[in-house]
């Protein structure tokens, strides 16, 4: 996914439900965030749970692209 626009909707909470959904699912995700610091937490919330149970080896990923990069 590319991120680049502030979330305006869903808590951190929701978040990690939808990662757990996606891991139940076995879908791997990519993030990638440009430029929006207000939703680092959130999506960081939705892969770390999407990842749970694989931290040797996780096959999702969280980028942040800070502004002016």
């Amino acid at each position: 996914m590319f991120i680049g626009h502030p979330l305006a909707r869903g808590t951190e909470e929701d978040f990690e439900d939808v990662g757990m959904r996606l891991k139940k699912n076995n879908v791997a995700i990519d993030v990638i965030n440009f430029a929006n610091p207000d939703n680092v937490i959130r999506l960081q919330a939705l892969v770390n749970s999407a990842n749970a149970g694989a931290e040797e080896a996780p096959n999702c990923h969280f980028l942040d692209v800070p502004q002016g990069a």
